[in-house]
């Protein structure tokens, strides 16, 4: 009904209400404002949303791998979190694509630490988009640079 579009929040999954910001009793919300975060009681599989700026994005596709470093928890001393690519949006929004992300050992990084989970972590993300060894991922920029002093 018009009353319910106008005055409920519905969530589409079940679990605790945590307000994003503070809130008094008759105050007015903007249609879209962020109110509140739903944080589910059933634990699924953990899934990470990536935005994807449109430079590149026809390279990505599922099943790339990720490499994320949280902001919560230095690389160097806690290493990045592997995933892969789970589902990339068809339509960019705002100049970006959301990537999904799966994360098939949890938030276990390389160096054998499990990540605490919290709603809406930060970060960035690598997404590899070929198959190349980690070592020519490495020594392509030196090549590039190299070859720019050449040509100077």
């Amino acid at each position: 009904s018009s009353w319910e579009q106008n005055f409920l929040l519905v969530a589409p999954v079940s679990g605790s209400v945590t307000f994003t910001k503070f809130w008094s009793e008759n105050q007015n919300v903007k249609a879209g404002e962020k109110v509140l975060t739903i944080i589910p009681t059933e634990s699924g599989s953990t899934l990470g949303k990536i935005s994807l700026p449109l430079e590149g994005a026809g390279k990505v596709k599922n099943g790339d791998q990720v490499n994320i470093q949280f902001d919560n928890y230095p690389h160097l001393e806690y290493g990045m979190v592997k995933g892969y690519v789970r589902d990339i949006s068809e339509v960019p929004d705002d100049g970006f694509y959301t990537v999904e992300v799966d994360f098939p050992n949890g938030l276990r990084t390389y160096y054998n630490y499990d990540i605490q989970f919290s709603q809406n972590m930060q970060g960035n993300a690598q997404i590899f988009t070929d198959k190349k060894r980690m070592l020519l991922r490495v020594l392509e920029p030196i090549k590039s640079a190299i070859s720019k002093q050449v040509e100077m």
